[in-house]
């Protein structure tokens, strides 16, 4: 078994199940409407128009303003909308927490019965969800702290070129090492059940174990999505250039498409821990 398995059987869950699309239909459905409803309601009319009338950050804008003023206008305008998208931002963040315990039951179940119920995932989901919570927060003030850390080195280093690309590169190599450490977190939570502590343990221990062949799945899993995403890209815009309804089917495959792809990276890290974890091929 490889890590063409492991994709392979995750598909098939999503093939035998599509239901499991679902949940990020409404995920992304919901975050559409929030950013619509809420940043009408949040921004003051007048704000909405003035920006408008002055060029906002459209290109009309731009040619008519001055390097500077426009500059001005568009920290403005970000000023103007950051209450709305901090309150989108933090609730598609409470939501897709929620996502990652249904997508960890989904595949345990898919993997077990061949079959898949909302129902259950949602139940688990709920059931395990301030250990999930607590376990997101510890990763972010994890990132925080280090990246805060990494950031204010680069400010030091000043004008030494040479130690702010060192530093750089520690920062990608950084986000690569932990994004394999904690990639079983939601397998640690959902699946066996453990608190937001002991889960992080848990996925660095796995993570540490299993690097190298994370590594490649999580690789192949991003190049596979970014040629099916660029595949999906293409599309959508020789559909939305149909005379009727072009632009309409385009979106729709576009969510479909989307929630698709994610239901099925969603579910993987739960089929990478049954396939070579539970079964007692690594630790």
């Amino acid at each position: 078994m490889g890590i063409f398995d492991v994709m392979g059987k995750s598909f098939d869950i999503l093939k035998g199940n599509p239901v499991v699309i679902v949940p990020y239909l409404i995920y992304a459905a919901v975050v559409a409407f929030l950013a619509v409803g809420l940043i009408t309601a949040l921004i003051p009319a007048s704000e909405l128009s003035s920006l408008h009338s002055n060029g906002g950050i459209g290109a009309g804008g731009a040619a008519g303003m001055v390097a500077g003023a426009f500059a001005m206008e568009v920290v403005r305008a970000i000023t103007v909308i950051a209450p709305a998208l901090a309150v989108i931002v933090i609730i598609a963040c409470f939501m897709a927490i929620l996502l990652l315990g249904m997508y960890m039951s989904m595949a345990s179940q898919g993997l077990k019965t061949g079959k898949v119920s909302l129902q259950t995932a949602w139940n688990t989901a709920l059931r395990r969800y301030p250990s999930l919570f607590g376990a997101a927060l510890l990763l972010v003030v994890i990132y925080i702290a280090v990246v805060g850390a990494l950031i204010g080195l680069i400010v030091l280093a000043g004008g030494i070129l040479v130690l702010k690309f060192i530093i750089g590169a520690v920062l990608v190599v950084y986000f690569v090492v932990a994004g394999i450490l904690f990639y079983q977190i939601g397998v640690a939570v959902v699946i066996e059940n453990r608190g937001a502590v002991d889960a992080v343990k848990r996925s660095i221990a796995i993570g540490r174990a299993n690097f190298v062949t994370l590594f490649l799945l999580i690789l192949a899993v991003v190049i596979v999505a970014g040629i099916i995403s660029a595949v999906l890209e293409v599309l959508t815009l020789a559909l939305a250039t149909l005379p009727i309804g072009g632009v309409v089917l385009a979106t729709l495959l576009s969510f479909v498409i989307a929630a698709a792809l994610n239901a099925w990276t969603g579910m993987i890290p739960a089929v990478f821990y049954y396939t070579y974890i539970a079964r007692g091929k690594s630790h």
